[in-house]
């Protein structure tokens, strides 16, 4: 086999190479990382927003209407190219506390206890019409004088 014969072997094995990997899907840690050994040591009755805090960092969402309520929020995710992330697993923590900031109850829920929700596809509708492009050039036509354009005028 010659030199070029090699050459063209070698990149051709490459070329297929990069092009295998990159059609390949990738997994993605986001959100909160649990830690179980952590999340086990934060006693309810014991431990405090501050304990917690420090033991765990700031929450991915607090409640909305419960606000004692502290949500530490981590999925596994696998995308494939041109493709919408799919939720391989998900763990929510969910620390509920005193009103006088003292941990009252810890929950856990996974992607078996998600719920799958079907937004509103409507639009709100505006006052007006859309202009097409012949339109907003015809109605620009005479708006501008030469004066404004250079500078002249007001000065």
């Amino acid at each position: 086999m010659t030199s070029f014969g090699r050459l063209l072997l070698a990149g051709t094995a490459l070329a297929v190479a990069a092009a295998t990997t990159a059609c390949a899907p990738t997994r993605d840690n986001r959100g909160y990382v649990l830690n179980e050994r952590i999340v086990q040591g934060i006693k309810p009755g014991t431990d405090t927003r501050d304990t917690v805090l420090v033991a765990l960092g700031s929450p991915s969402a607090t409640g909305t209407f419960e606000k004692n309520r502290w949500y530490y929020i981590g999925a596994l995710t696998e995308t494939a190219p041109y493709k919408r992330p799919d939720v391989l697993d998900q763990q929510v923590v969910a620390i509920a506390f005193t009103d006088r900031g003292v941990v009252s109850d810890i929950q856990r829920f996974t992607l078996a206890d998600a719920m799958a929700i079907d937004p509103v596809d409507r639009e709100t509708a505006t006052r007006g019409r859309e202009m097409n492009v012949l339109e907003q050039f015809m109605g620009n036509i005479g708006r501008f004088n030469a004066q404004s354009a250079r500078g002249v005028g007001g000065n």
